[in-house]
């Protein structure tokens, strides 16, 4: 069963946003690198684009102003830079 992907541009999901390094991978599957360019923007955009609370440390989708545990308004955006690991 194939997902619907919505062919309008998401400004908050642009090329200049993404820093890659490596390959991303399906989780479960092992280390199998994802080949297609579609689905790999697909995972990139739900790991990378979150807000996390200051409080509990809950991820929350980019429109919220609210936690969705603890109800808090401290949020900050997910750090996207992606560096190696040591």
């Amino acid at each position: 069963m194939k997902a619907a992907v919505s062919e309008s541009p998401d400004p908050l999901f642009t090329e200049s946003f993404l820093v890659v390094t490596g390959e991303a991978t399906i989780e479960g599957e092992g280390e199998v690198p994802i080949a297609d360019a579609s689905k790999k923007q697909i995972a990139q955009k739900r790991r990378l684009f979150l807000q996390v609370c200051l409080r509990c440390g809950a991820r929350n989708p980019l429109q919220a102003e609210r936690c969705r545990k603890c109800k808090s308004s401290d949020l900050r955006l997910k750090n996207r830079s992606v560096g190696l690991k040591k």
